[in-house]
């Protein structure tokens, strides 16, 4: 009988401490730091942006409401995505446009395994899943393909014009030395084999 009674009180006892430890805990959050809210909108834009991140997603689809926009001259940064809110639990529904010739399955997949990953690491919410709708099927626009290649030929043009500029300060350099060693009575010109083909060339045509 003893025994019991002294386990009851440890038990109550116990039972105090957590419940006093989370009336202290609580108000320390209330007094100390206040609450963080983050708007539905801005989770919804984490989503999209993620999702479009994926290789073969051409677009977010918003439906009625995307239509309704582009007449009216907006833009909708959260476009394609639906939330459902349990506490701290979210439920996403992403809704995408795909590019045509790739495998759908592979890209939902992706779709949810980014969106999830950016709204848990962004917000600190815990997603349960993410349902991915594909709205239509679409090639990339021609304009794009051109944006991507006349990048590969800027960039190529750019490092042609590097090493063309790199090669006539390296020739003007070689120059002017000669011009400063024969402005000086000990000039001598350096034995031939230590010259490059290019120097010997230079003299050469001089």
């Amino acid at each position: 009988m003893e025994e019991k009674n002294i386990k009851e009180t440890i038990r109550a006892k116990a039972a105090e401490a957590a419940e006093a430890a989370a009336e202290a805990a609580q108000a320390q959050d209330g007094e100390e730091y206040g609450d963080i809210r983050i708007a539905d909108e801005v989770i919804c834009i984490v989503a999209s942006l993620a999702a479009q991140e994926v290789p073969g997603v051409v677009g977010m689809s918003g439906g009625l409401t995307d239509g309704i926009n582009r007449f009216l001259g907006k833009e909708n940064a959260s476009k394609g995505v639906r939330l459902h809110f349990e506490g701290k639990l979210v439920n996403a529904s992403v809704y995408i446009n795909v590019e045509y010739g790739c495998c759908i399955p592979e890209i939902a997949l992706e779709v949810q395994e980014k969106v999830k990953d950016a709204i848990e690491a962004m917000t600190g919410y815990e997603v349960q899943f993410v349902d991915v709708n594909v709205e239509g099927v679409a090639k990339r626009r021609a304009s794009e393909l051109e944006k991507e290649s006349s990048s590969d030929v800027d960039m190529a043009e750019i490092l042609q014009a590097q090493a063309k500029s790199a090669e006539a300060t390296e020739a003007n350099s070689f120059e002017q030395q000669l011009v400063n060693l024969h402005d000086d009575h000990d000039f001598k010109l350096p034995p031939e084999e230590d010259m490059d083909e290019k120097h010997r060339k230079f003299l050469e045509e001089d």
